[in-house]
This record gives C-alpha cells, sequence and structure tokens, in this order.
C-alpha cells in the first residue's frame, strides 16, 4: 500500500502539471488572438498619425512659451527704459532747480 500511494501521489502531481502547462499555452494562443484583434495595421497606423499629432502641438507649445518668454523680456527691457526716461525727466527737473537757485544765488 505505500508504494501505490506515493505512485498515485506523483501521477496526480505529474497530471496536474501537464494540465497547468495545457493551460498556460490556451493562454497564450488566447492573448496573441486577442492582440491580433486589437493591435492590427490599422491600429498601429492611428498610434503612428496620434504620435505625430501630439509632436507637432507639443513642438507648436514649446515655440509659444519660447515666443512668449521672449515677449517677457522685450516687455522687461521696455520697463526699464521707461524708467530711465523717468529718472532722467526727474534729473532733468533737478538740474533746472539747481541753475535757477545758482541764478538768485549769483544775482542776490
Amino acid at each position: 500500500m505505500h508504494g501505490s500511494v506515493g505512485r498515485h501521489t506523483r501521477a496526480r502531481a505529474e497530471h496536474l502539471a501537464t494540465v497547468g502547462q495545457g493551460l498556460e499555452k490556451r493562454l497564450l494562443v488566447a492573448r496573441k488572438t486577442v492582440a491580433g484583434q486589437v493591435y492590427d495595421g490599422r491600429a498601429e497606423e492611428q498610434l503612428v498619425r496620434k504620435k505625430e499629432e501630439v509632436d507637432a502641438r507639443s513642438a507648436g507649445l514649446r515655440r509659444r512659451l519660447r515666443d512668449r518668454e521672449q515677449w517677457l523680456e522685450r516687455l522687461e527691457g521696455v520697463a526699464g527704459l521707461r524708467e530711465a526716461v523717468e529718472e532722467m525727466s526727474r534729473i532733468k527737473g533737478e538740474i533746472s532747480r539747481v541753475k535757477e537757485e545758482v541764478g538768485r544765488l549769483e544775482r542776490g
């Protein structure tokens, strides 16, 4: 009886291993079948087109960002010029006030 239980257990294990391998192969075939149905040449073409669209849009957005950054730099430069002009105007006003005072002091 001892030997028959061991043989039975071993035979059962080998049988289950064989069944497992068969199921694995059936799943692989099913996976490839489904993948072939979902991912065919047409789907690949659509994916390539979509990638090109996304790349083109991304490049356009990067270009717009670069343009906006340059515009901001120019705007900051204009603001700096405006401040310089205002400072020069203040200085000219101060110079004219100093000249008037110097003239009064020389006359008086």
